[in-house]
């Protein structure tokens, strides 16, 4: 059960990295305010004006611009300026960069472009369906309008938005029609639409078709889509506090299950001091891994090896030599041991720390030297296993991780109806009930019989003083060094200092040596796992710019550099 001390944790760091925006490698900066306005002509073109109001943090370059232009469309004639001073455009495909340098400053750039072909002029209707960002736009938009000029003074025959500029639209009384769509998040469509009477567009090439009918049909059938959005969004969160309160119950009830199987096995244990325990039927090597939560690293190779010293089967000679002295070990992690540094990487039975050094030098030998950790680490769980210091509970794991499969599409549903509280708590539950279900493993009796006795050994190691020190056995001296060493040689290090001259007591003969040997030999095993497991890293291209995401095609986005 304590390991699932570490579950709100996981929950909490998975939530923050799911729902904080992606770090941009770029000025830091936040778009205030834009304004677009477009200008309808008689032609058929549309001639676009857009203000930029940019809040940069730090030092900046520019502002950069997306423009996507639609089948059989084009951008042309793209200019900026500030305060009706040019500013240097550069373009590299369908992103403009606007050079204006600068350092926690509030900018307002203005960018003026000519769309051709932006309204479709057919025999009875004109229609400017156009999108000025699409989901490509990495950046959001704190406040957003956009105005749509006819050529003359006429009420649309029908305008709308959709996505972000759905049920945003006003007309005012020269026909100019207002998408006052707010707060606009990066990554969101906005589709507009406004259609005119084909006779204000005397200049432009008639398609065949009336297409009154057909955008009137795809008006209603958008409007019927809408309400039945804003019907299932109602439906949603009117039931979700229902769903999340019966969510919050069943996890309840799975801690306190936890929490009663727990407290039952304890009453079954009996507390020990804080002295060193013996080992038992279990390794002192896989003692440390079952403490560590199953960990088996760099700090553990060196205990065991240790170990291996302490209990004679290793003797050292004083200076950088390990030498075998019995290979009839206990455990076959222990054999593996033995066979891989005095065979493999020393010679006849020796090891010695140039050894590791000229045996890592041949990069050959670095994909050997981490199978050979894996096949060692692979034994000492192995032991564990044996032990059966845990339970794997796969029913009810398999239970639990099964019933957070229908979180998933209700996550999705709620985001997509915009329910985006009710959404992150779904998530939030959904990732408690996985992360139980792949790290419930509760110690049997014997596991908490274990940790009952052990896990005040690493404290009770770190605050003795001298008189504690002397008062051990010199085998519990080095079972408690040992010990530490597995979780943190600096810790051992540090008491080294702090006990000082104390260690070289005839009590402690046999102590002072192997601590100087741990720190020695833990320093060159994590050089050696830092040598074997080093790789290149992978090149990353960017992928190819696409086409955009809005209406026929089209879209754009903005951004700072």
């Amino acid at each position: 059960m304590k390991s699932l001390r570490y579950i709100p944790f996981i929950v909490c760091t998975t939530f923050i990295l799911f729902f904080i925006p992606k770090l941009a490698f770029a000025a830091d900066f936040t778009i205030e305010e834009v304004r677009i306005d477009a200008y309808l002509h008689e032609d058929g073109t549309v001639k676009v004006e857009e203000s930029h109001t940019y809040d940069y943090r730090g030092d900046f370059n520019g502002i950069s611009r997306s423009l996507i232009p639609q089948e059989n469309s084009d951008i042309l004639d793209f200019v900026a300026s500030e305060d009706d001073v040019s500013l240097e455009v550069e373009r590299e495909d369908n992103q403009y960069l606007i050079y204006r340098g600068g350092e926690d400053e509030t900018i307002t750039i203005d960018l003026f472009y000519t769309v051709t072909n932006g309204v479709l002029v057919y025999e009875v209707v004109a229609d400017f369906y156009y999108p000025f960002f699409d989901r490509s736009n990495e950046s959001d938009y704190k406040q957003m309008d956009v105005y749509v000029h006819p050529p003359q003074e006429v009420e649309p025959v029908i305008a709308y938005g959709e996505d972000a500029a759905a049920n945003l639209v006003t007309t005012k009384e020269d026909g100019t029609v207002h998408f006052a769509m707010g707060h606009v998040n990066s990554g969101e469509n906005g589709n507009i639409r406004v259609t005119f009477d084909a006779d204000l567009f005397p200049s432009s090439t008639v398609l065949p078709g009336s297409m009154h009918d057909s955008i009137m049909q795809e008006f209603e059938t958008y409007k019927e889509q809408q309400e039945r959005f804003e019907t299932r969004a109602a439906s949603l969160d009117a039931s979700a506090p229902y769903f999340i309160v019966a969510l919050v119950l069943y996890l309840l009830l799975l801690f306190f299950y936890m929490w009663r199987r727990r407290s039952t096995l304890l009453h079954e244990v009996d507390r020990t001091s804080s002295t060193v325990p013996s080992e038992g039927n279990i390794s002192l090597t896989a003692i440390i891994a079952h403490m560590k939560y199953d960990v088996v690293n760099t700090d553990l190779l060196t205990a065991s090896l240790l170990d291996l010293v302490r209990k004679g089967y290793v003797k050292h000679d004083g200076e950088k030599a390990f030498e075998v002295i019995d290979w009839q070990v206990e455990y076959s992690h222990e054999t593996i041991l033995l066979r891989w540094l005095f065979t493999k990487i020393g010679n006849d039975g020796t090891f010695m720390y140039s050894d590791l050094d000229q045996y890592l030098e041949h990069t050959k030998n670095h994909e050997t030297f981490y199978q050979d950790f894996e096949a060692w680490k692979k034994e000492v769980l192995q032991e564990l296993k044996q032990n059966h210091l845990r339970e794997r509970k796969g029913m009810l794991r398999t239970f639990i991780g099964l019933s957070s499969l229908p979180l998933i599409p209700y996550a999705i549903t709620l985001g997509i109806h915009q329910l985006f509280l009710w959404m992150a708590l779904a998530i939030v539950f959904a990732l408690t009930l996985v992360m139980i279900a792949l790290f419930y493993h509760p110690r049997t009796i014997n596991g908490i019989k274990l940790h009952s006795e052990w896990k005040g050994i690493l404290n009770y190691y770190r605050s003795m003083d001298k008189k504690d020190w002397h008062q051990l056995s010199d085998d519990e001296k080095l079972r408690a060094t040992i010990y530490t060493l597995g979780f943190n040689h600096k810790t051992v290090e540090s008491k080294h200092k702090q006990l000082g001259d104390s260690l070289s007591s005839s009590h402690s003969s046999t102590v002072a040596p192997l601590i100087l040997i741990a720190l020695a030999t833990n320093e060159h095993f994590s050089h050696a796992t830092r040598t074997a497991s080093a790789s290149g890293a992978g090149a990353h291209g960017s992928p190819p710019s696409g086409g955009g995401a809005g209406a026929g095609g089209g879209g754009g986005g903005s951004g700072g550099f």
